[in-house]
C-alpha cells in the first residue's frame, strides 16, 4: 500500500486552503506588475480614447480606433468613475483576471472535482501570458472574462438546456466578439454545438443574447457605417495587404520557444486533444477543444500576430492540460507532475519576479514611475478642457483630452515600418477623414497651435521640436519627457 505524502494529504483535505493560496499569490503577482511591468505603447491609445469619449468625442467619427467598441466604452466608464490613470485601469484589469480564474475554478468545483479545479486555476494563474498581459490596459482581461463566462453558460446550456443559460451564453460570447471581432467564428461554433445537442430553445435565446450584446455596435452602424467599417475592418484589410512579409504572422511561434510555461501548456494540450478524440472524454472537454483550436488559429490571421494574442487560449489550454496531468498523477507519476508544475510556475514567474527584485525589465521600455511622474506634473499644470498634443495618451490628466489625431500617428508609423509605404494603402483624403496623420500632418497640427500643451515621451520622434515648429515654449523636462506649453499658457 502506497503511503501518501502528508503535505499533499493535508492540502487535499482542505480545497479552500489551496484555492485561497493560489488566489493570494496570483493576486500579489498581478498587483506587483501594475507598478513593475513596463508600459505597453497600446495602453496609451486605450487611455486616450477613454479621455476622448468622456470629453464628448464620438467613437470612430472623431478619432481612429481599430477595435470593436465594447472595451472602449468599458474603459471610458471606469475612467469617468475612477479616473483615467494607468495604475487605476491596470488594477481594474487585475480584478477582471481574478474573476476569470474564479470562473475556471467554479467550472470544476461545482462538479466536486476540487483537485482538478485547483490544478486548472494553477495553470491559469502562473501562465506568463496571463501575468504579463492581463493587467495591461488592453483588451485581453476583459475579453477573456466575457469569453469564459460565455463558455461556462454554453457548457451548462448544452448539458441542461434552459432559456436563461442560452441567453447568458449568447450575451457574454457576444460581448467577447464585440470586444475582438477576430473571434466571430466562436459564435458559429457555439450555435453549431447547441444545434448538435438539440438545445433549440437555448439556441434561440442565445441568438437574442448576441443581439443584445451588439446593440451599441448596431447604433454606431446606423449612424456612421462608413466610419465604423473603416476603423474595424477596412484599415486592417488594407494594412494586411501592404505588409512586406507574409511570415511575420508566425513570429508568435518563435516567441513561444523561449517561454517554457507556454511550451508546457501547449504540449500538454496537444496530448489532451488526442485523448479527447480517441477516448471521447466527458463534457466540457470537447467544447474546450473547439475553443482552444479556434482561438489559436484565429490569432494567426493578423499578419502582425505576436505571442500576446494567444493569452485568450490559456484558459482552455489549462482545461485540456489538466486532463493529461490528472492521468499522470493517477498513474503514479506524481513526481513528474510536480516537476512539470514547478517548471511551469518558474517559467511564468521568473521575468515578473526579476522586475520586482532587480528593478529590471526584459526589454528597455518606459516604467510606470516615469509615466506617473509626468502625469503628476501635468495634474498641477493642465486645466480642464485643455488639449494635449502627445503620441501617448496615458500622460493626459483627468479633465483634459489628447489631440484626437496625433494620438494615433503611431499607427501610421507602424504601417510605414512594415509596408511599402502608407501612401500605397490610403489616399490623402482617407488619412485626413479618418484621423490618421503622417509626420507632416503632426507638424502642421503643432504649427497651428491646436493644443494648449505638447508632451513628447513615448513614441514621439527624437527630432521633434515643438518650440521650433509652433507657438510653444519649453515648460519643463520631467523624467526625460519634454513638456511644452503654448505661448501665453502655463505660468
Amino acid at each position: 500500500m502506497t503511503t501518501q505524502n502528508p503535505i499533499i494529504a493535508y492540502i487535499k483535505d482542505r480545497p479552500g486552503l489551496l484555492l485561497a493560496l493560489i488566489l493570494v499569490i496570483g493576486a500579489a503577482v498581478l498587483i506587483s506588475q501594475v507598478w513593475c511591468r513596463p508600459i505597453d505603447r497600446d495602453e496609451g491609445f486605450w487611455l486616450g480614447s477613454a479621455s476622448l469619449i468622456n470629453g464628448g468625442k464620438v467613437l470612430y467619427v472623431d478619432f481612429f480606433m481599430p477595435h470593436m467598441p465594447t472595451a472602449v466604452y468599458v474603459y471610458a466608464g471606469l475612467s469617468a468613475i475612477l479616473g483615467n490613470s494607468l495604475v487605476t485601469l491596470r488594477l481594474a484589469n487585475v480584478l477582471f483576471s481574478l474573476f476569470s480564474g474564479l470562473l475556471l475554478y467554479y467550472l470544476w468545483a461545482r462538479r466536486g472535482e476540487w483537485g482538478r479545479a485547483s490544478l486548472v486555476l494553477f495553470l491559469y494563474t502562473f501562465s506568463y501570458l496571463i501575468i504579463n498581459w492581463h493587467m495591461a490596459v488592453k483588451v485581453y482581461a476583459l475579453l477573456d472574462l466575457f469569453l469564459l463566462a460565455g463558455f461556462l453558460f454554453l457548457s451548462d446550456a448544452t448539458e441542461r438546456g434552459g432559456w436563461w443559460r442560452g441567453l447568458l451564453a449568447g450575451l457574454f460570447l457576444g460581448l467577447g466578439v464585440f470586444t475582438r471581432s477576430l473571434f466571430l467564428p466562436l459564435l458559429l461554433i457555439a450555435g453549431g454545438y447547441l444545434l448538435w445537442k438539440r438545445r433549440y430553445i437555448s439556441l434561440a435565446w442565445g441568438i437574442l443574447g448576441v443581439v443584445l450584446a451588439g446593440v451599441p455596435l448596431l447604433v454606431i452602424a446606423v449612424k456612421s457605417w462608413d466610419y465604423l467599417y473603416f476603423n474595424i475592418a477596412g484599415a486592417h484589410l488594407l494594412s494586411q495587404s501592404g505588409y512586406i512579409s507574409f511570415w511575420e504572422r508566425f513570429i508568435a511561434l518563435k516567441e513561444a520557444l523561449f517561454q517554457p510555461d507556454t511550451l508546457i501548456l501547449f504540449a500538454l494540450s496537444i496530448i489532451a486533444l488526442v485523448l479527447v478524440i480517441r477516448r471521447r472524454l466527458p463534457h466540457p472537454m470537447g467544447l474546450a477543444v473547439m475553443f482552444f483550436l479556434s482561438i489559436f488559429f484565429l490569432n494567426l490571421i493578423p499578419i502582425s500576430s505576436s505571442l500576446q494574442y494567444q493569452v485568450s487560449m490559456v484558459p482552455y489550454g489549462a482545461i485540456l492540460a489538466s486532463v493529461v496531468l490528472v492521468r499522470m498523477w493517477q498513474g503514479g507519476r506524481r513526481w513528474l507532475v510536480l516537476g512539470l508544475l514547478a517548471v511551469y510556475a518558474l517559467g511564468g514567474l521568473y521575468r515578473p519576479l526579476a522586475r520586482i527584485v532587480f528593478d529590471r525589465y526584459h526589454k528597455p521600455e518606459v516604467g510606470v514611475a516615469v509615466v506617473m511622474e509626468v502625469r503628476n506634473y501635468l495634474d498641477r499644470r493642465v486645466e480642464d478642457g485643455d488639449v494635449v498634443i502627445t503620441y501617448w495618451g496615458g500622460y493626459v490628466p483627468r479633465g483634459a483630452m489628447p489631440h484626437q489625431d496625433v494620438m494615433m500617428a503611431v499607427f501610421v508609423e507602424h504601417l510605414e515600418k512594415h509596408s511599402g509605404g502608407v501612401e500605397s494603402l490610403f489616399s490623402s483624403d482617407e488619412l485626413a477623414r479618418y484621423h490618421l496623420p503622417d509626420r507632416e500632418s503632426v507638424e502642421a497640427i503643432i504649427a497651428g497651435g491646436e493644443g494648449e500643451w505638447v508632451v513628447l515621451g513615448v513614441d514621439a520622434p527624437a527630432d521633434l521640436d515643438p518650440a521650433a515648429i509652433g507657438p510653444y515654449k519649453m515648460d519643463e523636462t520631467v523624467a526625460g519627457v519634454g513638456i511644452y506649453s503654448r505661448t501665453g499658457e502655463g505660468g
